[in-house]
């Protein structure tokens, strides 16, 4: 039993020897010659037929398999050059941000550096006021030491000779 296409079809061997059973079977009550030329020739040209055509077929999938393979070339390419561009486009926002961190850290010394220039600069006016005040004060013990000298000890006459 042979099964073609979901049919099953039980061959029995030996001759089949009425047109009766050639009908039932083909459909038809003759056989054909198999050594007929014409016959022989035609199912050739058929055969010859769907070999080029299977041949245009699979010639133009192979085009197609080419054109798919430069395509996919090509994609990973671009894939490969943008997957650069973004390694590159990462380095650079990586020593952007390290060049902004450093700019923040020296801001925040020059700042620190700042306030205690501010801070020691204060000191200074202060401790500047202050011995202003001190001397102001000296200078005015002096004055009133000097103002109650008598005139001649500050200024002595000449002498004359």
């Amino acid at each position: 039993m042979t099964t073609v296409r979901n049919t099953s079809v039980t061959i029995l061997p030996g001759r089949i020897s009425d047109a009766f059973t050639w009908e039932k079977a083909n459909g038809t009550t003759t056989l054909a010659n198999p050594y007929d030329e014409a016959a022989v020739k035609e199912k050739l040209t058929k055969a010859q037929e769907a070999t080029s055509a299977a041949q245009k077929t699979a010639d133009e999938k192979a085009d197609a398999l080419k054109a798919a393979d430069a395509k996919l070339a090509q994609a990973k390419q671009e894939l490969a050059s943008a997957e650069s561009n973004l390694s590159a486009k990462q380095a650079a926002l990586t020593t952007a941000n390290e060049t902004l961190a450093a700019a923040k850290q020296a801001k925040t010394e020059s700042s620190d550096k700042l306030t205690a220039a501010e801070a020691a600069a204060t000191k200074a006016a202060e401790d500047l006021t202050s011995a202003q005040t001190a001397y102001d004060q000296t200078a005015a013990v002096y004055q009133n030491k000097l103002n109650l000298l008598p005139r001649k000890v500050l200024w002595p006459q000449k002498r004359e000779n």
